[in-house]
C-alpha cells in the first residue's frame, strides 16, 4: 500500500465535495457520514473547509469535541450494527422504507448473521449500501440534524 500522499487527501476533498454538492441540490439535505474509515475526514472536510450547514449528529451516539461541542457523524460498531440491521429490517417489513435501487437490493439479499451473530455481508460481497441505507434511516428516525458547524 502507498504511503498518504496529497492525492489522498484530494480524493477524500472529491468526495466531501460531491457530497455537499448533492445536498446542495436537494434543498440541504441532511448528510450522515459514517465516520469509519475515511468518513472521519470527509466530516472534517465537509465542516471546516466547506462548512456544509447540515450534518446528522445522532442523539444516542453523541461524540463532543474537546469543548463540549457535539461532532457530526455516526459511527458503526458491533453494538450500533445490530442496532441499524434491526431498524432496517423492521422498516422493510412495515413497508417504512421501499427501494427499486437494484444495487441495494442484491446487497440486502446477502446480508446474514455469521457464527458470532454479526450481521454482514456472505463471503466477501459488499454491504456498504445497505448500511448506508440504515444510517439514512437512522437519521430520519432521529430527526435529523443540528445545523451548528
Amino acid at each position: 500500500m502507498p504511503p498518504p500522499s496529497s492525492t489522498g487527501r484530494s480524493a477524500l476533498a472529491r468526495d466531501a465535495e460531491r457530497l455537499a454538492a448533492l445536498g446542495l441540490h436537494y434543498n440541504v439535505a441532511t448528510l450522515a457520514i459514517e465516520l469509519n474509515g475515511p468518513g472521519d475526514a470527509v466530516v472534517d472536510h465537509l465542516r471546516g473547509v466547506i462548512a456544509y450547514p447540515n450534518l446528522f449528529r445522532s442523539r444516542l451516539l453523541t461524540r463532543v469535541d474537546a469543548a463540549g461541542v457535539p461532532q457530526p457523524g455516526w459511527m458503526t460498531n458491533e453494538a450500533t450494527r445490530h442496532m441499524l440491521m434491526g431498524n432496517l429490517e423492521r422498516a422493510l417489513s412495515d413497508g417504512v422504507l421501499f427501494t427499486r435501487d437494484e444495487r441495494l437490493i442484491r446487497e440486502m439479499r446477502r446480508m446474514q448473521y455469521d457464527k458470532a451473530g454479526k450481521p454482514r455481508a456472505l463471503n466477501k460481497d459488499k454491504d456498504d449500501l445497505v448500511f448506508a441505507a440504515a444510517i439514512a434511516l437512522q437519521a430520519v428516525y432521529e430527526g435529523s440534524s443540528n445545523t451548528a458547524v
